[in-house]
């Protein structure tokens, strides 16, 4: 079989050989001989070194075998299908992608008919030379791509003179780039002045106000560090605003968070890769100075600040015109204003990802593995601390700065389960749990039920922790850290768990758990009624970086993630929506994913097209 795929394959590249000296005539014909002939060289290149190390990939090389045949009959479009090709496919270098788009840009002045695609290519090549494509896409390539300003200034201006006016505002946008060593606030005045009074072009007289505002009054150094908190951690009111006066960033995003008070500006997010701006810890410290909470103060102090190009004042501007606090609601210019923000802010990228990107939604379909499961109520075990007998023997913890609840260490975790006064529910031990799962080095090869009546069930190193519904446990020697906690049960009694286990080094992992209860026989035991946890399926989950959130109800979860590719010198974030479904009955599926979706996702019905993004849920 290895044979006759190896013939089929060099029978392709044959063909692909022939069809390249085939296409030198057709290039004659057709006018397109100004073709890079290095870019098909390279492509199949790639793929006859790939062969050699034993993969295959006839589909790819079919669809570069097409965008040839049809380039070298001179179809533009195809030019620009095979530069997305490039782009997107890790096997191939970003040069390839680069050379046809200059090919692209520069085709107009050979063939006016290219005139519209010549000024995209021209248009991209500007973005990408600006550093502006690298934020927007998901491409690995161009993360560590950098910048050319003026190259970027070059294929702008190269745009516009084909037509495309919009790269008069993105010629704006580069002269007022901080990061630009060629700025001119003049010239981006001038490039913007034609848009400012142009309707949903908000975004255009925010950067022009913003040149002005630079041009007036320079931010302060970015190394300049001021203390505003007296030796008995006192806030100098005075000192604070003086300094933000003087835009100190610093100072900045302190007095518009003092004028917020409680106000959230966005949804809790509890994440690794971004402020939480739905609290506010000046909120005490304005109660103590008397000062009032002031909104609307607060977003005017936010705007001087973004003007300047404070880029956490920036974000929490957006924040503010996006959830409509201490001002109207403004969507379409919150969303410009992130769209540029992403292009060097992690942060912003995150939100962005969070109000406006597309939801990628898939549903998995289990009913099918929901059989013999028994409710956990009517079983003598619980998954819930609080719940259980030995959360009556709970000793009280001190207070520990890396816990925010108040928690307790758990006393014979190891009890046999006769040893549990009738009536009551022993605690499903973590050992029982990760077992399951197969997590640890300790518990032997993956299995889908165990007995969690077995005895040092919490490993004998270990001492136990509990809050009302998690339990945790951390071992001396090798040192780890293992925890689950119970998120809620389904109508048909799968537990929803998540797991947690952070080993020696950099190990972490995150998993979403669907566990249950199921009746067995067993000979080691007098009662009639023994029973196993088994696992009915699981997920992963982000762990580190990113966010997720979820909804359940019935017998359906839905998890929203947002995962970061962990580069934490240039973040990236993609999310998802996962609906799990163990409802057998299809019309009440549909009923039960819908009410969960509305809720789940009523914070972004304003920001991103609500009812199609989630049309695969209804």
């Amino acid at each position: 079989m290895k044979i006759r795929n190896n013939i089929l394959y060099f029978i392709r590249i044959l063909v692909a050989c022939l069809a390249v000296c085939v296409s030198l005539d057709l290039r004659a014909q057709q006018n397109t001989k100004d073709f890079p002939s290095e870019v098909f060289d390279y492509l199949f290149r790639v793929y006859r070194q790939m062969q050699t190390i034993g993969h295959e990939y006839p589909d790819e090389v079919e669809m570069i075998l097409d965008y040839q045949k049809r380039i070298y009959n001179g179809d533009i479009s195809a030019c620009a299908e095979l530069a997305d090709f490039c782009l997107n496919d890790s096997k191939q270098d970003l040069s390839m992608y680069i050379s046809i788009l200059k090919y692209i840009a520069q085709k107009a002045y050979t063939d006016e008919s290219c005139k519209e695609y010549s000024a995209e290519a021209a248009f991209t090549l500007g973005n990408l030379y600006s550093g502006e494509l690298g934020a927007s896409s998901s491409s690995k390539k161009l993360d560590n791509f950098k910048p050319d300003f003026y190259e970027a200034e070059n294929w702008y201006n190269k745009a516009l003179s084909l037509g495309m006016e919009k790269a008069g505002i993105s010629l704006g946008y580069l002269n007022s780039d901080d990061r630009n060593p060629y700025k001119n606030y003049e010239k981006a005045k001038e490039y913007l002045r034609p848009w400012i009074q142009k309707e949903g072009y908000e975004i255009a007289k925010f950067e022009y106000d913003s040149a002005c505002a630079r041009q007036k009054s320079p931010p302060a150094p970015k190394n300049e560090s001021i203390s505003f908190y007296d030796k008995n951690g006192n806030l100098n009111y005075k000192l604070l605003a003086e300094s933000a006066e003087k835009n100190n960033f610093e100072a900045q995003i302190g007095l518009a968070k003092l004028y917020l008070g409680d106000r959230a500006i966005s949804i809790p997010v509890r994440s690794f890769s971004a402020c939480d701006y739905s609290e506010n810890y000046m909120a005490n410290k304005a109660k103590k100075l008397g000062i009032k909470e002031d909104p609307r103060k607060a977003f005017e102090i936010l705007h001087g600040a973004a003007l300047v190009k404070n880029p956490e004042a920036t974000l929490m501007y957006a924040l503010m015109l996006i959830n409509g606090v201490g001002t109207e609601k403004n969507i379409p210019f919150a969303k410009d204003i992130l769209s540029r923000l992403k292009i060097e802010f992690s942060p912003a990228r995150f939100y962005y990802e969070l109000y406006f990107t597309p939801l990628e939604i898939s549903i998995e379909k289990s009913a099918d593995r929901v059989k013999d499961i028994v409710p956990m109520k009517d079983t003598p075990y619980t998954l819930s601390p609080k719940d259980s007998y030995e959360w009556e023997r709970r000793i009280p913890c001190p207070p520990d700065t890396s816990h925010e609840k108040k928690y307790f260490k758990l006393p014979e975790v190891n009890s046999h389960l006769y040893e549990i006064p009738e009536g009551k529910k022993h605690l499903i031990p973590i050992k029982a749990v990760f077992s399951l799962l197969g997590f640890l080095s300790d518990s032997g090869a993956h299995i889908l039920m165990v007995d969690p009546s077995q005895t040092n069930a919490f490993f004998v190193d270990s001492t136990v922790y509990a809050y009302e519904n998690e339990v945790w446990t951390k071992r001396k020697d090798p040192y780890e850290y293992c925890s689950y906690e119970l998120l809620g049960e389904l109508n048909n009694g799968i537990n929803v768990v998540d797991i947690y286990r952070i080993g020696s080094g950099t190990f972490v992992e995150r998993y979403t758990c669907f566990l249950a209860m199921q009746k067995i026989e067993n000979i080691f035991s007098n009662s009639d009624d023994s029973y196993a946890l088994k696992t009915v399926g699981d997920m992963m989950n982000p762990h580190k970086g990113g966010l997720i959130k979820r909804a359940m109800k019935g017998n359906v979860l839905v998890a929203y993630t947002i995962s970061s590719d962990q580069e934490w010198s240039n973040e990236k974030f993609s999310s998802s929506v996962l609906i799990i479904s163990f409802e057998k009955d299809k019309v009440l599926e549909r009923q039960t994913i819908r009410e969960i979706m509305d809720d789940l996702f009523s914070f972004r019905k304003d920001t991103r097209h609500y009812s199609e993004d989630l049309k695969e849920g209804k």
